[in-house]
């Protein structure tokens, strides 16, 4: 990532506290509703396992967290 993420209040390593960034909730939950279409391409398979690995209750959580954000997108 470039030097724009330094300057940037949220904190990348966070998933769904309230400062984790909106990105991270969305990329996750993009990829676990397109599974489907994209599960058997190969450079996505790291993706793929990494998320597999996550705590069942995390997942809910980011799911949840990226519902939130595109309920209410006009506030951001």
């Amino acid at each position: 990532m470039g030097d724009c993420v330094s300057q940037c209040d949220y904190n990348p390593k966070k998933k769904t506290e309230d400062e984790s960034c909106p990105f991270n909730s969305l990329y996750w939950n993009f990829f676990d509703g397109q599974r489907d279409k994209l599960q058997s391409n190969f450079r996505l398979g790291m993706v793929y396992r990494t998320y597999d690995k996550m705590n069942i209750t995390v997942k809910a959580g980011i799911r949840e967290k990226a519902q939130s954000l595109l309920d209410n997108i006009n506030a951001l």
